[in-house]
């Protein structure tokens, strides 16, 4: 998606976009991932 939008869209070269878009996924990837791994669980402590 982003290769397409850099290529197309902005008019980069195709060498420069494969980078460039490799790592916007990797980015996306690593925040949505850590949002999802680490979410934050609250736990209600219960004293009877």
């Amino acid at each position: 998606m982003a290769f397409l939008a850099l290529t197309k869209g902005f008019h980069q070269w195709d060498i420069l976009a494969q980078p460039i878009g490799i790592a916007i996924g990797t980015l996306i990837n690593y925040f949505l991932n850590s949002l999802l791994t680490w979410k934050h669980i609250e736990v209600q402590d219960d004293e009877v």
